[in-house]
């Protein structure tokens, strides 16, 4: 009987023990994870149980942004900057339309999509506070349209069960431009919207029915650009096979769109084929198209030649991964490169370097106001945002 209670006082002395150590002092506040380096536990309790003092180490802390860097700690994966720079949407892999006013500093707004979307695409209006957002991935009806000063929904476009995959919006927001893919991927719609169209006033919101001017069935534009000029009235789309389209609208109501110009990269590859990026001179004049790290120009003058010229150093040249029309009084277009050290370069339509962005990290998306002077960063590594003005050369 000597051992059976012998063991018995050690198992007493062992729950005691543990009960002392797991009970919680009421008068000691609870500890979050990041507190647990500043509470020492005790050497050892009248049980004699001891304890192990771990040293906690904390991650190394993320050095400081550079200079003139803000930064907002949401992930997105598409931006889109207001032409003055005031306002910066945003959509994320949860389907969220994201909006922040950066001239005082201030988150706004969120309108969530339905469950199941990523939000794939937003651009903003060059001068009007209207931008519009598609998702890719099971949405409600591919595209919708909001007002930032309003912080409202303005519309929906497209139909039901079809996915956004890229869009374009005239300088006014009068018109808008959408490329959609029905959910299994077999067919595309390329469509010119009419903004304008106002709903009664005693209709509920949204406060805009769009109206479409121009419904195009397209094919092999799986990952296809779309453009618009300032007016509404030119708009161009480029295919994932090299093909690159400009049209314009018909003088009679409801008759389809007249083609102005087409050409075909003879590239090679798919991929080295197909032109990324589109965009259209104000006055729709000029093409502009991103093939790789080239920037080709189109213009329909009956003179004028095609041009290609490399962006960056001949050496080292840098893919483009945007293509702005801009409203400065000095230059019309931009490029935008990513280097793979972070940050993000601009270049005129000759090549010029015209400034840089340095956020201190590498951009997976960006986004560049009209008047050239504000950009943005979604960064890869740290998933948050980063913005500030464009430095000079």
């Amino acid at each position: 009987m000597q051992p059976m209670r012998l063991q018995s006082i050690l198992i007493t002395s062992a729950t005691l023990a543990f009960a002392a150590c797991s009970s919680k002092d009421p008068g000691v506040p609870d500890t979050s994870p990041d507190d647990e380096a500043a509470v020492s536990p005790p050497a050892a309790d009248a049980g004699g149980m001891s304890f192990i003092d771990v040293p906690h180490s904390d991650p190394p802390p993320r050095p400081p942004p550079p200079p003139g860097i803000t930064i907002l700690r949401r992930d997105a994966v598409t931006l889109a900057l207001s032409g003055s720079g005031k306002f910066l949407a945003a959509g994320d892999l949860a389907g969220q339309a994201l909006l922040w006013d950066l001239e005082r500093g201030r988150f706004l707004w969120t309108d969530p999509t339905p469950e199941g979307n990523r939000l794939g695409r937003v651009v903003f209006a060059a001068a009007a506070p209207i931008y519009l957002g598609g998702s890719f991935h099971e949405p409600d009806r591919p595209w919708r349209l909001w007002s930032a000063d309003a912080l409202e929904r303005r519309g929906e476009l497209g139909e039901s069960g079809w996915v956004g995959l890229d869009a374009a919006l005239d300088d006014r927001a009068t018109r808008a431009l959408t490329l959609s893919s029905s959910r299994d991927g077999t067919q595309q719609r390329l469509e010119l919207w009419d903004l304008t169209v106002a709903r009664p006033a005693t209709a509920p919101a949204p406060a805009v029915e769009a109206k479409a001017l121009v419904t195009l069935p397209v094919s092999q534009v799986t990952r296809g650009a779309v453009a618009i000029d300032a007016a509404g009235v030119r708009f161009a789309l480029a295919d994932d096979i090299g093909s690159v389209s400009l049209m314009t609208l018909a003088v009679d109501p409801g008759a389809p769109p007249v083609e102005l110009f087409r050409t075909q990269s003879e590239a090679g590859t798919r991929d080295e084929s197909r032109v990324s990026k589109l965009a259209l001179s104000a006055d729709g004049t000029i093409l502009y198209g991103a093939l790789g790290a080239r920037l080709m120009t189109w213009p329909l003058a009956a003179d004028a030649k095609t041009s290609s010229l490399a962006i960056g150093s001949a050496a080292d040249p840098l893919p483009i991964r945007g293509l702005h029309r801009v409203t400065t009084d000095s230059v019309t277009l931009v490029a935008v490169t990513r280097p793979a050290e972070g940050g993000l370069r601009f270049y005129a339509a000759d090549g010029t370097p015209l400034g840089a962005l340095n956020t201190g990290c590498r951009c997976e998306s960006h986004a560049l106001s009209a008047d050239a002077k504000v950009a943005a960063c979604g960064c890869t590594e740290s998933s948050e945002l980063r913005w500030g003005r464009v430095t000079n050369p």
